[in-house]
């Protein structure tokens, strides 16, 4: 069953520098997920994956009022997904808060008995801070509406099913020159549903 680790990476996909002026760029994430609800008829299990996304922003600020728009495309060893998000922010003297909106879609048809599709929509509070003239800190905390369908026949597993999701992340970037950044993120997250719940852990560097 190795696809049920899927639904853990519309948890960490996405969750690269926000409240940017524009950007391009690649991420590596390594993402452990510990499933627990199937303990009466499996035992508890934990999933390893290492993932690639390729992304890009473009953003602006009119006076304190900024916006952004970013999207980003990757894959794993078992799925293709992609995500668009929106930002709309207020800039003080070294720091910045604002909202964000983003719909993320996973699709896995490495198991042979079934095709996985997941689409997130997800909606939360992001900021940065500026810790010097060359870094800065960002974090933010989302919640989900996730809905999985199955195309294909496993065990008891239900085609369609909808789960809560949540997310929150901290990071820094490094600005090497005004063009050239490196960041890295960790986060935890999580899904609850009638079907399974499970707990994320992330790390992401890019």
């Amino acid at each position: 069953m190795r696809w049920t680790a899927v639904a853990a990476v519309a948890c960490a996909f996405g969750a690269g520098p926000v409240i940017a002026a524009g950007y391009v760029g690649a991420v590596y994430n390594f993402q452990e997920t510990q499933f627990g609800p199937f303990e009466t008829q499996f035992g508890p299990f934990t999933t390893e994956s290492d993932q690639w996304q390729a992304e890009g922003a473009f953003g602006f600020l009119d006076g304190n009022f900024g916006g952004q728009v970013d999207a980003g495309i990757g894959s794993d060893a078992e799925s293709e997904f992609w995500t668009l998000s929106g930002h709309a922010y207020w800039a003080g003297e070294g720091w910045r808060l604002g909202v964000v909106l983003s719909n993320t879609q996973i699709e896995n048809d490495s198991d042979p008995l079934a095709q996985v599709s997941i689409g997130e929509t997800s909606y939360g509070v992001e900021g940065t801070y500026d810790l010097g003239k060359d870094i800065v800190a960002r974090a933010s905390a989302t919640m989900g509406d996730e809905s999985v369908s199955i195309d294909g026949s496993i065990f008891f597993l239900p085609s369609e099913s909808t789960y809560d999701s949540w997310n929150l992340d901290a990071g820094i970037s490094y600005y090497i020159t005004s063009n050239a950044r490196v960041d890295a993120t960790i986060g935890v997250g999580g899904q609850d549903g009638a079907f399974w719940e499970s707990d994320t852990s992330f790390f992401a560097v890019s």
